[in-house]
């Protein structure tokens, strides 16, 4: 049996054939065919002694897969099995598509992840695609691409497909957080220790957040600052954070992150409910996770009193 599995970006993984258990369940499931767990099993042992070598692509065991279905008599599991590789195959390369659009921004991830939660057509990459195609010009830089591709996310926002603002925040935030990296570096404010110090001397937070949270306090709490929340924002409410309340050095230099600043806010609420590490850690996660919002009197009397 192989070692390592060769995905398509040509990065080797440890080969783990219980995915290929979990892709066959998943073929059968997905066309309601009645099965019982041996089957499975007993299928998922075919294909792994047919693979030799210390590594194997994702590709071969794919048609590993559809070989031994067709061969063992389970043709419409196979059927359905290679549409749904053509499909993917399809969303893959939208995906590619676009993230050349922006090479620096690396956005493979953030579309596969787009993609991943929002899978009806409705909301097809080929959509945002076709949108970016009427604002791209002639020789634009980069970045401006970059800003198009979130137009065109707006852009299809509507009544009826009302999560287009979600993909565009989180397209947006790829480039906000770039922005964020390269302003950090600038005013050497790597830390979260070095910034709540800043906010604290320069800006309008309570210096006494300073005193109620030691330097380990601190350092935990950032380590529980969580980006991958940011997919519970839509760009509407991320736009009203950076108007009213997230910090920047100058015009333009943002050195604040919506979720370094819903951590202060549960910090400014542990701080003053005299709570512990772990408690301003749960109030973090149902911010971060939007369970509590400004509608509550605690958050919005924090937010007041940070208000830009």
């Amino acid at each position: 049996m192989a070692k390592n599995i060769i995905k398509r970006d040509g990065t080797l993984e440890e080969f783990n054939e219980e995915k290929i258990y979990r892709a066959l369940k998943k073929a059968f499931v997905s066309i309601d065919e009645i099965f019982e767990e041996e089957e499975i099993v007993k299928l998922k042992n075919i294909i792994v002694k047919q693979i030799y070598g210390d590594s194997v692509s994702v590709e071969e065991v794919q048609n590993l897969a559809e070989e031994t279905l067709m061969k063992q008599g389970y043709y419409n599991v196979a059927r359905h099995y290679i549409v749904y590789r053509g499909e993917q195959s399809k969303k893959r390369q939208y995906r590619y598509e676009i993230a050349n659009i922006v090479p620096s921004y690396n956005l493979y991830k953030t579309l596969k992840f787009i993609q991943k939660d929002y899978p009806s057509d409705d909301y097809s990459l080929v959509k945002l695609l076709n949108k970016y195609k009427t604002y791209v010009k002639f020789k634009m830089e980069e970045q401006e691409k970059m800003h198009c591709l979130i137009r065109a996310a707006l852009d299809l926002v509507s009544i009826e497909y009302p999560d287009w603002d979600f993909i565009a925040a989180r397209l947006f935030m790829v480039n906000f957080y770039t922005e964020i990296r390269d302003n950090l570096k600038k005013y050497d404010l790597g830390s979260f220790a070095k910034r709540l110090k800043l906010y604290c001397e320069k800006f309008r937070y309570d210096r006494k957040l300073l005193s109620y949270y030691d330097a380990d306090a601190i350092a935990l709490l950032e380590k529980n600052i969580n980006r991958l929340r940011d997919k519970f924002l839509n760009y509407s409410t991320i736009n009203t954070f950076m108007n009213s309340y997230l910090i920047k050095l100058g015009e333009f230099d943002y050195i604040q992150s919506v979720q370094e600043l819903f951590m202060i806010v549960a910090m400014i609420i542990g701080m003053k409910e005299n709570q512990s590490v772990e408690e301003v850690i749960s109030i973090y996660n149902a911010l971060s996770k939007r369970e509590l919002n400004e509608s509550n009197s605690q958050v919005a009397t924090a937010l007041k009193s940070i208000a830009l």
